[in-house]
């Protein structure tokens, strides 16, 4: 009996390390998925400012460009005022416009992307941290402790050392209890 007390004590003490293990990772979890969250919200807010930056150039470069054509234009004699002159230059105005705001879009895009990632992981470290909380290192200790005492025979599940033995009221039954008689006799 000492020895399967001491098995159950110990199954009971491994129980309740492995359930604190599991919390410790799980929090740990939660809190890799907080800092991963916080890395997304910091690469969302630098698409932004690369993607203002991006668009800010795209400009620049369009006004280069309508400037030189411009310029190009008159030195030609072209009046700037109608016909192909004023076609031209508008076309580059729209061409330098719509790469402006595809330049704007994507960097809206790559963020909200970032953000959605950032949005998965706060999740995931909600999800974490109410697991941990789920987690009861004594009410596991308490069960592998009571599913000891049921193996060995203590409510009646049968003995260790033996199928065929139970016991009730305190006394032992069956096949090899300490007195010799046969099932279910008591006494």
């Amino acid at each position: 009996m000492g020895l399967t007390a001491g098995v159950a004590v110990l199954g009971a003490y491994s129980s309740y390390k492995s359930a604190k293990t599991q919390q410790a990772t799980l929090r740990a979890n939660g809190q890799i998925a907080d800092n991963n969250a916080q890395l997304a919200e910091w690469q969302a807010s630098q698409a932004i400012v690369n993607g203002q930056a991006a668009e800010e150039g795209s400009r620049l470069q369009t006004a280069q460009i309508y400037g030189r054509q411009r310029a190009g234009l008159a030195a030609s004699g072209v009046d700037l005022g109608y016909g192909s002159a004023t076609d031209i230059l508008a076309s580059t105005e729209l061409l330098g416009e719509r790469d402006a705001t595809t330049i704007h879009d994507n960097a809206l895009r790559e963020a909200w992307g970032y953000r959605t990632e950032g949005l998965d992981y706060r999740n995931q470290a909600t999800l974490d941290r109410y697991g941990a909380g789920q987690i009861n290192p004594w009410l596991s200790a308490g069960t592998s402790l009571l599913g000891s005492a049921s193996r060995s025979g203590y409510f009646g599940g049968g003995d260790l050392n033996s199928g065929n033995s139970y016991w009730s009221n305190g006394r032992r039954y069956g096949n090899n209890d300490l007195s010799g008689t046969t099932r279910g006799s008591g006494d």
